[in-house]
């Protein structure tokens, strides 16, 4: 735990730390680290990189006919 502790107390986050220590049930060092990253990362999707090798992707649409006719609704 003081191996993970020492680049966040070097940062300055110690207050970040203690306050994962405070909200969340700490058993080990994993416990620790998802609790901080949790705390403390940006929460958003990170961006989409496209290159000349990434293959194209076709969006899944569920066709859901099949089910709403089994369950009495409406087909769309």
């Amino acid at each position: 735990m003081l191996v993970t502790l020492v680049p966040i107390i070097r940062e300055g986050k110690i207050g970040d730390a203690a306050a994962v220590l405070e909200l969340a049930a700490v058993r080990n060092t994993d416990d620790f680290t998802a609790a901080f990253k949790a705390l403390t990362e940006d929460p958003r999707q990170p961006e989409t990189v496209i290159t000349a090798m990434t293959p194209s992707q076709q969006p899944y649409l569920p066709r859901l006919e099949q089910y709403s006719a089994l369950m009495g609704g409406d087909t769309i």
